[in-house]
């Protein structure tokens, strides 16, 4: 009787050992992201993650099919990933969605295609003073930008992946500690340039983006 008892316990034990699935690897954790946006109804579950730099399609792959893990008993698992310079719920530099079967799209710049754009700025010579030079990573426009004075002047230049350029002149006015430099445009955009050199695009209705320095 006591062999039994002893047998049924043993094998209770192993029962439960083999059922107890391991942890998963946090790949988000180990590629420098955070989950900014967590989102689940019956049917789906929806993140925005925040990461450091462009990942590869294969760390995409990770990171998607971890969170399809945790998340099974959902027919859709739809990903965003933003880099540190974009504002949520404005676009993003990658998907990962299962809908119902994953499917990946890189929408921006890959880290090579991005140093190409950069290496391009980094080249421009003006005739006058340089005040800065940085890249905006929006979806789809992804572009440098070199605001400089010529002849007294103020001018910014955007330049596209594509090779396209654009040329115009900017009025300056201090805001506080900030450098405000607006242009014509009809969507009331401009930028702010703070002291410590963080240049971010504004319109009337607030924040756009914020851009690296070059």
């Amino acid at each position: 009787m006591k062999k039994s008892v002893f047998l049924f316990l043993f094998m209770s034990v192993i029962f439960i050992g083999c059922n107890t699935s391991a942890p998963q690897h946090d790949f988000i954790q180990e590629y420098g992201g955070t989950i900014i946006r967590n989102e689940k109804t019956p049917l789906k579950a929806m993140y925005s993650i925040r990461i450091p730099s462009q990942l590869t399609k294969n760390q995409i792959n990770n990171i998607a099919v971890q969170l399809k893990n945790e998340n099974l008993d959902k027919q859709n698992v739809f990903i965003e990933y933003l880099l540190p310079d974009m504002v949520l719920n404005n676009g993003a530099w990658a998907t990962s969605h299962y809908n119902p079967t994953l499917e990946i799209k890189i929408l921006g710049l890959t880290k090579e295609e991005e140093q190409k754009v950069k290496n391009e700025i980094v080249k421009e010579e003006v005739n006058g003073d340089v005040i800065g030079k940085w890249y905006n990573s929006m979806q789809y426009i992804e572009h440098t930008v070199l605001i400089y004075k010529e002849q007294g002047n103020l001018k910014v230049k955007l330049k596209f992946k594509s090779g396209s350029e654009s040329v115009k002149d900017l009025k300056y006015k201090k805001v506080g500690t900030n450098s405000k430099y607006t242009y014509r445009n009809d969507f009331g955009e401009y930028y702010i340039l703070t002291p410590n050199g963080q240049l971010s695009l504004y319109d009337n209705d607030g924040l756009i983006t914020k851009l690296k320095k070059i």
